[in-house]
Order: structure tokens, then C-alpha cells, then sequence
């Protein structure tokens, strides 16, 4: 438990960091090498620190003194009484461990359903090189998967909608968000984990936008983009 504890710490300090000095920056390079490298020091500090502390743990010297033996003698007139510590009737470190495995198995369950029905869906490819759907899974990649809600885009628009999707894939942006779900399912009672996940997400947006612009017309992908935004919105509004 120590052990999450500091990690969770070590986590919060660099994303406070990121937020406060590189998050400024247009180095969106190193903004994503910063947030995933961050992660994995965070992560392996405590463990650092531990086995310092077990490299230069130096033993406790025990210094015997001899003493006369004194022989002992029980008195049968007095009545010997010894006390015992009252056990807690609770062990908070059990419950916190329930809880805390709880939260664990909880995470991983409603990831893997999330997973399931985006391998679902993807398991209706046909011979195009994206999945047609509407459902909010739209518009996005997931590993080799495209997923793109063609129902009120132009030809050209759904080019530049896979295109930027296979942006996605060749930079390997699943793999930095996958490695942010699992810390999450690990660490899910530590809120700036989420915080991570929504930086990287919008440090690939803002790499693959700089890739489009050099083969698309800005304007125009400008206007896809507020076009899938506009859409993305009047769809979750009731």
C-alpha cells in the first residue's frame, strides 16, 4: 500500500509539471514523451528508493550484557495476573486491501466490455478500409480498427477522416492510451490518471492536426473538424 501511495504522489507532481510548464509549450513531441516518460519514473521511483534503502541498510549491532543469575521464586500467596492487549475487532488494512481489490476487478471488468464491444463492431469490416458505424465509437481508431460514421460525409471528407485515423495508427497512439487504461484500472482511485489520459489524447489530436494540414487544405480540414465537432455535439444533446 506504501507502495501506491508514493507512486500516486510521484504522479502528481510531474503531471502538475506538465500542466504548469510543458503543457505551454509547442513541442508536441516532447509534451508526449514527457507524459508517458513521467508515468513510467513515477512508477518506478518507490521502487528505486526501495531497494536503496535495502543497499545501505546497515544491521543493528545487539550488545549483550552478562548479568548475575538471579533465581527466581514464585510466591503461591500472591496471585499472578497478566494482561493481554485487546485485539481491534477490526483490521482497517484488510478492508482497505477488500476495497482496494474491489476497485481493481471493477475497472478491469468495465474496461474489458468497453474492449468487447469495440472488437464487435469492428468484427463487421467489410472491404473498405474503415468500419461504417454511428454508434460513439465513430470517427476514431482503436490499434489496426477505423471506425467512421459516413452517413453525412462527403467522399472527400471521409479521405481525410481515414487518413487521419491512420495518422493515429502509424504514430502508435493506441499503445500510449492502452498503457494509460491499464495504470488506470491499477491505480483507479487516483483521479490524475484521467487528467494523463485527456493530455495525451489532445497531444495526438494536435500531432496528427500538424501531419493533415501539410496534406490537406487547412481550411477545409478546418472545416471537417468543426463539421465532426458540431455533429459529436448535437448528438448528445437530448
Amino acid at each position: 500500500m506504501n507502495y501506491l501511495l508514493e507512486s500516486t504522489v510521484c504522479i502528481t507532481i510531474f503531471y502538475g509539471l506538465y500542466y504548469l510548464i510543458f503543457r505551454r509549450l509547442t513541442f508536441i513531441r516532447l509534451n508526449r514523451i514527457y507524459l508517458l516518460l513521467s508515468l513510467i519514473i513515477g512508477l518506478s521511483l518507490p521502487l528505486v528508493s526501495y531497494r536503496i534503502q535495502e543497499i545501505v541498510k546497515i544491521p543493528a549491532t545487539v550488545e549483550y550484557q552478562e548479568t548475575a543469575s538471579i533465581p527466581f521464586v514464585m510466591n503461591n500467596s500472591t496471585p499472578l495476573i497478566s494482561s493481554f492487549p485487546i485485539e481491534e475487532l477490526f483490521d482497517w488494512s484488510i478492508i482497505l486491501q477488500a476495497i482496494y481489490v474491489v476497485g481493481i476487478l471493477f475497472m478491469l471488468i468495465k474496461f474489458s466490455i468497453i474492449v468487447y464491444k469495440i472488437l464487435k463492431i469492428g468484427s463487421t469490416l467489410t472491404e473498405n478500409d474503415f468500419i461504417s458505424t454511428q454508434s460513439k465509437y465513430a470517427n476514431s481508431s482503436f490499434f489496426n480498427l477505423i471506425f467512421i460514421n459516413d452517413s453525412t460525409l462527403s467522399e472527400y471528407e471521409i479521405n481525410q477522416i481515414l487518413e487521419h485515423e491512420k495518422c493515429h495508427i502509424r504514430l502508435f497512439h493506441s499503445y500510449d492510451l492502452l498503457f494509460v487504461e491499464i495504470l488506470k484500472i491499477i491505480f483507479w482511485f487516483n483521479p490524475i490518471l484521467w487528467l494523463y489520459q485527456r493530455s495525451l489524447s489532445e497531444v495526438h489530436e494536435y500531432e496528427v492536426d500538424t501531419r493533415m494540414v501539410q496534406v490537406y487544405n487547412p481550411k477545409k480540414y478546418a472545416q471537417l473538424l468543426l463539421k465532426l465537432a458540431v455533429g459529436e455535439h448535437s448528438a448528445s444533446t437530448p
